[in-house]
């Protein structure tokens, strides 16, 4: 049956997602954020992760609002998973060296805020799960049509009988 070929897959392709993006993934917070819902009544499989999971492969482009959405404190952890040189200032702000430049992760979220961050601006896709995730939507096709054909063949079958 369809819902026994959703099962089956669903967390195939769960853990399709988390290998792709374990490759770029550096605090951890969005393999964590990975689920899927299986909705056997329309036979619907969707998968679900952060927000901003586009980012991964087209870079984070300029807010269109001001608010800040967590940003900076995610960036901050960022930084420092990524192990960016930091020196905290007398007043006690926390700045991180990015080519020959101190920001603070306040400072650079703004800025990536305002122009998007560097794989943004440059136009460029870096393929960090779509190839992995059509590949897993081809075999999942084809077993729901070979589960299809086979249901199809049970009824011709029994409607013989």
């Amino acid at each position: 049956m369809l819902k026994d070929v959703l099962n089956s897959y669903a967390p195939k392709g769960l853990e399709v997602i988390k290998q792709s993006i374990q490759k770029v993934s550096v605090t951890g917070k969005t393999l964590s954020s990975l689920k899927y819902i299986i909705d056997n009544l329309n036979f619907r499989l969707t998968y679900y992760g952060r927000g901003f999971m586009e980012a991964l492969e087209k870079g984070r482009g300029p807010r269109k609002q001001s608010t800040d959405g967590g940003f900076k404190d995610n960036l901050e952890d960022w930084l420092k998973a990524k192990g960016f040189q930091s020196r905290k200032s007398k007043s006690g702000k926390v700045y991180y060296e990015i080519g020959n430049q101190w920001f603070t992760s306040k400072s650079l979220a703004w800025k990536i805020n305002k122009e998007g961050d560097k794989q943004f601006r440059s136009g460029t896709t870096k393929d960090v799960y779509t190839k992995e995730i059509n590949e897993f939507k081809d075999e999942l096709v084809q077993a729901i049509k070979t589960d299809q054909k086979q249901e199809f063949k049970n009824k011709i079958l029994m409607s013989l009988r």
